[in-house]
This record gives C-alpha cells, structure tokens and sequence, in this order.
C-alpha cells in the first residue's frame, strides 16, 4: 500500500528518510490533491524518495503542529485550505526555512451562484473568503491549476508569486486499460450536484435522440441527481453512485463502457478557470468526448481528439453523429488515447510538480 489510514483520519506514505516530504492540507481530503500530489508521486514513494501526507485539517485542527514535527515535512502545501488553523502551519514553515504552498484549482475568490445556492452560499461566506485571502498571501507561493485561474488571481495581493500549471489530470501509460465498450449505445455524464445546470443546458440534445434511438441509454455518475424530465425514459436511464476513492472512481467510470462522455459547461469567468479532467477521465475509460467549445477543452480536443460543440450549437447533431459512426467515434477515442499517452501521463505532472516546489524552496531562501 502506498498510503495507510491512521485513527486521526491522516492519510500518509511512510517518510523514513525519503528527500522529498509534502505535507498537504485542506478543508477536507478529495479527489484534488489525490491527483494533484498523491498520484503523480506513486514511483518516488514505492522507491523511498518521496512521502505524502494528506491532511482533512477541518476533522482534526488541534493536532496539526504535532503532525507537523513527526512527518517533519520539506513542503507545506494548503490545498483549497480555509481553515484558519492551518495559520500556525505557516508560520511554524516560516520559522523553519520550509518551502509552503497555496494550491488552488478553481476561482473559490469568485464562486457562481450557477454551481447551487447553497454551495456557492457556503463558498462567498465573508469569513471563509477573508480566510482564503490570508492563507493565499501568507503563503510563500502560490500554484494554480491552470493559466487562466493565475490570470483571475492576479488582482490579490502577493500576485507576483503565482505561478501556473499546465497539465493538472494526468495517467500512467503502461497502465492505461483497453475500452470497454457496451455492446449497446449508451451516452453519458459524470459530475457533481453543483453540475445540474451545466447538465441542463444539453437536455433537448438528450431527449430528442432518446427518443429517436429506442435502445439507446443515458447514464449518470456522481453525486448529480436525474433531472425529471428523464424520468419518462424509465428503466433506459440511470445514475451510478459516486465513489469517494479516485482509484475506486476511475475504475467504476472505466468499466461502465459508454459509448460518449458529455462534458457540457457553462460560459462563465470562472469556468473558464477549470482544467480539461473531464475530458481527461473519459478518455482514459476509452469514451469519445464531446465538449462545450471552451478554451479549458482547445488543446485535449485539438486534432480530431474530441469534438467541441460552440454556445448555443448543435449538441444533437455532435452526439449522433458519433453514435451513428463507429470508424469516426473510434478514430477521436484512438487520438484521444494516443495524447494522453504523450502529453496528459503522470511523469511530465510529476515534473511539473517538482518545479513549483524547487520556485516555492528558493523563495523560502533555501537551496533548490
């Protein structure tokens, strides 16, 4: 195992004396810094030249500086963190020459009402946000997923310390698995609740090749509920539960053999901001992709790797194309791998990684 749970809920690779130790805290542990540290940080770890630790800091505050002293870290990272707990971690990193680190994968300084009221109630909370605020500045660097969330951050203060990444979903390539594709058409949409209205906007498209394609099947995956106006397809559609473990979520989604994975969004500043996973995700189960025309999407889908559907176009005409053309829909798959293979894998994310972190020790005013 690479990782193993502890009573207080830590999930951490064994340090020993490994040169590499990140100590990563956030809110509460998902799939974000499992993909952004854990995973690509598998190799080092097996090898002994890496530990990770991931923190849910609002689950044990009170422990915090003594996790701190055992794993005895080279890295502190806070990841989407707004608990004003972890202050004392940065200030203990300042104390002791560590490199610390805000890591920040979407505009949580401007949340949409579009991803739900209560959601984005939660995330605009003046205090949460003044936290956000302090822990980004006091931080020695900040890393943000993508170039165009730097750009949306660039009013806060401390902007001259962030720095971009340009891959933030990534696979392994000797352990990409063959398609498993269902013998029978079915499209599909793996998602959040804070999705519905991405989801909603692709509904017609949905309906009207339901009801023109009897043995067709539409599918959910994740916490985003079935809208009502589906109900009426009956046993034809479904959802599929989310799992909470990545490894356990990207097998789930690999065997599920659809045919398409949708991936509608929103126009909006801080769409704009997110990165191409899902596009990553699909691909990597062997499914075509059909995108909103969006910038996030541009370079996954360049090429005839996935198809880009423009505001207000054709989502019908995009889908059934590709349902009603296999040699087509097998051809973007078979591109689609073929970029993953050479630009999306887990080594350039772990170099990638490895830069922020060599910038973040030298601005600690140590060697890189």
């Amino acid at each position: 195992m690479m990782a193993n749970d502890t009573p207080m809920g830590l999930q951490v690779s064994q340090a020993g004396v490994a040169s590499i130790r990140l100590l990563v805290v956030a809110d509460k542990i998902t799939a974000t810094q499992y993909i952004s540290f854990l995973l690509p940080f598998l190799p080092l770890i097996d090898c002994r030249q890496a530990a990770v630790a991931l923190v849910n800091c609002s689950k044990f505050p009170s422990p915090l500086e003594k996790i701190y002293k055992d794993f005895d870290p080279t890295h502190l990272i806070l990841s989407r963190c707004s608990q004003l707990s972890a202050e004392v971690l940065l200030k203990r990193a300042a104390r002791d020459g560590i490199a610390s680190i805000y890591h920040i994968d979407d505009d949580l300084l401007n949340v949409p009402p579009s991803i739900g009221a209560e959601k984005s109630g939660a995330y605009n909370n003046s205090e949460r946000q003044q936290a956000l605020r302090h822990l980004m500045t006091a931080a020695g660097l900040i890393y943000a997923s993508t170039a165009p969330l730097k750009a949306a951050l660039s009013g806060l203060r401390g902007n001259e310390k962030i720095v971009s990444g340009t891959i933030y979903c990534a696979v392994d390539p000797d352990t990409l698995p063959q398609p498993m594709v269902s013998a029978s058409p079915i499209i599909g949409y793996m998602g959040t609740a804070s999705h519905f209205n991405d989801l909603v906007m692709i509904l017609p498209a949905i309906e009207r090749l339901m009801d023109e394609h009897p043995i067709l099947r539409f599918e959910l995956f994740g916490s985003i509920q079935m809208p009502d106006q589906l109900a009426r397809f009956g046993n034809r559609v479904m959802r599929h539960e989310a799992d909470l473990n990545y490894a356990g979520f990207i097998h789930k989604l690999q065997s599920l053999g659809w045919w398409i994975g949708l991936a509608p969004l929103e126009d909006n500043d801080f769409n704009r901001c997110k990165a191409d996973t899902k596009w990553v995700e699909y691909s990597s189960a062997g499914m075509a992709v059909v995108a909103s025309d969006l910038p996030v999407y541009h370079r996954a889908a360049a090429d005839g790797a996935g198809l880009l559907v423009a505001e207000g176009g054709d989502w019908y005409g995009a889908i059934r194309g590709l349902l009603v053309n296999g040699a087509k829909r097998r051809e973007m798959i078979a591109r689609a791998r073929a970029r993953l293979e050479t630009d999306y894998t887990l080594d350039a994310l772990r170099a990638q990684v490895l830069e922020v972190l060599a910038v973040a020790k030298a601005r600690a005013g140590t060697s890189a």
